[in-house]
């Protein structure tokens, strides 16, 4: 019975190694779940593969012959094996149980093909991990897998609606430091200066009035994880699942962060939470923010007892770290304390006014008197002038119960720009978004290499703007600054049409003529961004040389 066991095992780990072997250099990942597709969809192109690619029949066959071989001259010798006492069962379990979960707690983490991006650079992932590895996890992930689309061709596609971003050859490296504040579950409407019922935010209120502020910005998700993975990798989260901790995680991309670190920067993120919290520690090393600052060297007591370091403390942490940062750098910070449930330090209970009694007011204007803070110590330090600040929100907060959302506001988050060279005071009202965040740190760097953004700069006021979000399992939605299309990816037909009014409002339209240009123009360009996305998933091609 062993040898029927240690067959089918070898047989598995030989079938996945050899032929990633010669697959592998087609589509730069490991094997996973999806090849179980490939068979289904075009078996007739894997025998194809294999009689081409006879040396991969060679090694199976020469595989299997040393796997027979072993079998004969291999003899497994029976012991008799001799009664122990109870205690003796009860120490050998004991052990069992204990060097187990040395393991579990110690090392388990590394099990993950993810966790490659903890050990190596982004890119190199696929040299660390292993066939059947990936294979096996595959089953177990919950990953998503997409399917090609083909509505045009790539090259018009390429054409209709480029994905990738580069500066102008004329452009020159500026040096300048970026910071992005990622500012958990922040609705726009608790910055919108005509708000009556926002939360107390004289800050934020201040800093906006020397800032670029925009009133049409949107997030292309619905969760942090995914407002994480949109604003880095500048792809939107069309299949429910971060890029990051998706099954093509360790595809090649193009990634700010990674350009970024190519053209001499320096790579934070700050969270603080534990030690890869949510992932996010291999998830943001993948997008190369290469250092990692979480909340696990601060003093407990400056722990909210649910999600990790109060935002005012942490802040001041990552300030003070910052100091030691070569320049330039990039560094993103993430905060907690507006998370759900909302806790704020004892001392500080009384500080915030709660004038519209709704669940998270008070920690609202928490969050913005930690920002005070942070900016009074930061504008001090010598890298502060180089430095432009990039706020926005990772997704709405759905906690005030005196706020209604529809299609349109889920997705309003709030987006601001601030330069301390250049303390502007404009309002925008074009429509941006989370991936425009790539494209706009490239400009704001000046670096020279192309990086996958699926928007524009936010400077960029001579193409057309628009955004797009999954809303729901089946619905996709294209956002622009008059009109919201429902569009099921299943069914591939369009479901539903709304003009956007003031105050994020949204009606049916029944204009037929605005329709029928809606159907012939706007929808084609959907059609075209979806392929895209879902193409450039599928045949991994989210890196320039195979664009």
């Amino acid at each position: 019975m062993l040898d029927v066991y240690f067959t089918l095992i070898f047989l598995f780990i030989s079938i996945t190694s050899i032929s990633d072997i010669f697959y592998y250099r087609f589509n730069m990942h490991r094997l996973n779940l999806e090849a179980l597709q490939l068979l289904k969809d075009s078996s007739a192109g894997v025998l194809q593969f294999a009689v081409t690619h006879f040396t991969v029949l060679l090694l199976f066959v020469l595989a299997f012959v040393v796997l027979l071989v072993s079998l004969k001259f291999t003899r497994v010798k029976q012991f008799p094996i001799q009664l122990t006492p109870k205690s003796s069962y009860i120490k050998f379990i004991g052990a069992v149980v204990f060097f187990s979960a040395v393991f579990i707690f110690s090392f388990s983490k590394y099990l993950s093909p993810l966790s490659a991006s903890l050990l190596v650079k982004p890119g190199y992932t696929g040299l660390y991990i292993n066939s059947p590895q990936t294979f096996l996890y595959s089953f177990r992930s919950g990953w998503t897998y997409v399917k090609p689309l083909q509505f045009v061709t790539d090259s018009e596609a390429n054409k209709a609606y480029p994905v990738f971003y580069a500066n102008a050859d004329t452009a020159k490296p500026t040096h300048r430091n970026v910071v992005l504040f990622i500012l958990e579950s922040f609705s726009y409407s608790y910055l919108d200066p005509t708000n009556l019922e926002k939360p107390s935010t004289p800050f934020f209120d201040s800093l906006i009035k020397h800032s670029a502020f925009y009133t049409r910005a949107y997030a292309n998700n619905m969760t942090s994880a995914n407002g994480l993975g949109s604003l880095l990798s500048g792809l939107p989260s069309l299949m429910n699942q971060p890029i990051f901790s998706s099954a093509y995680a360790n595809n090649p991309i193009d990634a700010i962060g990674i350009r970024l670190q190519q053209n001499g920067y320096e790579t934070h993120f700050a969270l603080g939470a534990n030690d890869d919290h949510f992932g996010f520690k291999k998830g943001t090393k993948l997008m190369g923010l290469e250092n990692y600052w979480s909340g696990e060297p601060l003093p407990k007591d400056k722990h909210d007892g649910t999600w990790g370091i109060y935002d005012e403390p942490f802040l001041q942490y990552f300030a003070e770290k910052s100091n030691h940062f070569k320049q330039p750098f990039f560094a993103t910070l993430f905060t907690i304390s507006s998370h759900y449930p909302f806790k704020l330090p004892d001392s500080l209970l009384s500080k915030f006014p709660t004038r519209h009694s709704y669940a998270n007011e008070r920690v609202v204007s928490y969050v913005d008197y930690a920002f005070k803070k942070y900016f009074d110590y930061a504008r001090t330090q010598s890298w502060y002038n180089n430095t432009i600040f990039l706020f926005t929100g990772d997704h709405v907060s759905k906690e005030n119960d005196k706020e209604k959302f529809n299609a349109n506001s889920h997705f309003h988050v709030p987006i601001f720009v601030f330069d301390p060279l250049n303390p502007v005071s404009k309002v925008y009202n074009q429509i941006i978004q989370h991936t425009d965040f790539p494209s706009t740190i490239a400009s704001y760097t000046g670096i020279k290499d192309s990086v996958i953004s699926f928007g524009l700069p936010f400077n960029d006021t001579t193409k057309y703007r628009f955004t797009v979000n999954r809303y729901s399992e089946n619905i996709i939605q294209m956002i622009d600054a008059e009109m919201l299309l429902q569009y099921d990816i299943i069914n591939q037909k369009v479901l539903d049409i709304y003009r956007i009014g003031e105050k994020d409002t949204i009606r049916l339209e029944i204009d037929l003529e605005r329709l029928n240009y809606i159907q012939t123009v706007k929808v084609p360009l959907l059609k075209v961004y979806m392929q895209q996305y879902f193409n450039r998933l599928y045949f991994n091609r989210l890196f320039t040389s195979r664009s």
